[in-house]
């Protein structure tokens, strides 16, 4: 009878730049978007130079997963924390069910808190994967479709601006350093790195899908808002019920500004429809309206999955609401440093001794940092333990003006 093979662990590594291309071919084979062409690796290269690529590589010299982060900045309630975005991970089809997935995404974890990120941050292909390794939706976003002939604002709703248009290369060069300018103290927004701007519009120039950059001015000549779109059904300019203004990205400065974006894309004739995906779910859009049912907002998803890889550094980086303090006993298998009580009060955050009143895994505190998802709605649905009134506490410490959003897609 012959003995079964056992396989070794799984041993991750830093993969070199020359090792990135066939990094992006295993995420595509797992994504379902590969091969990698020529065309395609040339729109990824910059990112995958820019990011932190980590995979498995086999005794062959192949790569078998892969997983990859790049260092941000994100807007929390009060501050600016250093973040890992996470994005392109896939195991190849031939190597699942071998503990590759853990593997790569625990050593992603350690080794993005070792060079300084406080939390990280994803998009989640499949719904059902990362809350095991302890992440929470933190954040998520809607799709705004406004019909563009019923769509008037109300009377003041939106700021007086000039209008400006940009060429999509010149927009690479001078849009990175506008957005970091008005980016929105709205929790959950991300510093772009340059590479993203490049690539997000070679993107659509090598598809040859037109790309127009629209930008508002302000007084001093100054942009402070910017609205990227596409359009789609070109070939039926004849029939305006088929011609769709597709928005790409809209960022202002203040939702005033971000109406005059809106008012400008409502003069943008030979279509009917403006859909915007990704949106805040708290959009502002249907209220400025004379008639509210010009924009529908739909199709919710989840968009910021959210990882706290420090709890104690990332609880006393932001700010919280006035109210009384809530003890929190928090859980953390992975990375057991985490688990213990905090004391967490409208004046900051220390760890303690004290019995905790409100019980949660770290992934159901992921979700509740940015303020986009209450203690008692996961209490309610299982996944926190605590008495009402600590609940409520807890709340009210985490609550923001605003729902969390990020708005860019990596």
């Amino acid at each position: 009878m012959s003995t079964p093979r056992v396989r070794p662990a799984p041993t991750v590594s830093v993969l070199s730049e020359a090792r990135h291309r066939d990094a992006a071919e295993v995420f595509g084979g797992a994504y379902l978007v590969g091969p990698v062409t020529d065309q395609m690796w040339q729109r990824s290269v910059q990112t995958y130079a820019g990011s932190l690529v980590e995979g498995i590589v086999e005794e062959d010299g192949s790569v078998g997963a892969v997983a990859r982060s790049f260092d941000v900045g994100l807007a929390v309630p009060g501050g600016n924390i250093p973040a890992a975005a996470v994005s392109s991970v896939g195991v190849r089809a031939d190597r699942r069910r071998r503990g590759y997935l853990r593997a790569l995404m625990e050593h992603q974890l350690t080794t993005t808190r070792q060079r300084g990120a406080v939390v990280a941050a994803l998009r989640a292909t499949e719904a059902s994967i990362y809350s095991r390794f302890g992440y929470g939706v933190a954040s998520s976003y809607a799709t705004v479709t406004v019909n563009r002939r019923r769509a008037v604002l109300r009377e003041g709703a939106a700021a007086s601006r000039s209008l400006r248009m940009l060429a999509p290369t010149a927009a690479v060069e001078e849009l990175p350093a506008v957005y970091e300018r008005i980016r929105s103290a709205r929790p959950g927004t991300i510093e772009r790195p340059a590479w993203w701007w490049a690539s997000q519009t070679e993107r659509h120039l090598q598809r040859d899908q037109p790309v127009w950059v629209l930008c508002t001015v302000d007084d001093h000549g100054e942009i402070d808002g910017f609205l990227i779109y596409t359009s789609s059904e070109r070939d039926h300019w004849d029939d305006p019920n088929r011609a769709v203004i597709r928005v790409l990205d809209l960022t202002a400065i203040d939702e005033t500004v971000e109406l005059a974006l809106w008012n400008a894309a409502f003069g943008l004739d030979l279509s009917e429809w403006i859909v915007a995906p990704q949106r805040p779910l708290d959009t502002v859009l249907p209220l400025a309206l004379t008639d509210p049912r010009a924009a529908v907002v739909s199709s919710v998803e989840d968009e910021t999955w959210l990882r706290l890889l420090d709890v104690s550094a990332a609880l006393s980086a932001r700010s919280f609401a006035s109210g009384d303090p809530v003890v929190l006993g928090v859980t953390d298998a992975i990375m057991p440093d985490n688990s213990g009580s905090y004391l967490v009060s409208q004046d900051g955050v220390e760890r303690t001794d004290t019995e905790p009143e409100l019980y949660c895994g770290v992934g159901e505190l992921g979700a509740a940092y940015l303020g986009g998802t209450r203690f008692a709605a996961l209490a309610a649905a299982g996944r926190v333990g605590g008495e009402a009134e600590a609940l409520a506490r807890a709340d009210r410490l985490f609550r923001t003006p605003q729902l969390p959003w990020s708005g860019t897609y990596y």
